[in-house]
């Protein structure tokens, strides 16, 4: 199970997600295809909602909302 999978299984447990970038930071790779595409799968409000993004590091910031907004701009593929 990948992270975005695992992320999908506590969304079914839970109503919110935390991600918590402490002492770390994402990489492109790993924000495009666990947040971008979590935030496809969801859709953009639903994705808004329910995943809180926590000590997100000020230059990931923009990677982050990149991919986000990219993302839901695309067909969802579960």
């Amino acid at each position: 199970m990948d992270a975005r999978e695992y992320l999908l299984s506590m969304l079914r447990e839970h109503d919110v997600v935390v991600l918590d970038f402490e002492n770390s930071a994402p990489t492109p790779s790993f924000a495009d295809e666990c947040v971008g595409r979590l935030a496809q799968t969801l859709g953009f409000g639903s994705f808004k909602s329910r995943i809180r993004m926590a000590n997100v590091p000020s230059p990931a910031k923009p990677l982050i909302k990149h991919v986000v907004m990219r993302r839901t701009r695309e067909v969802a593929v579960p």
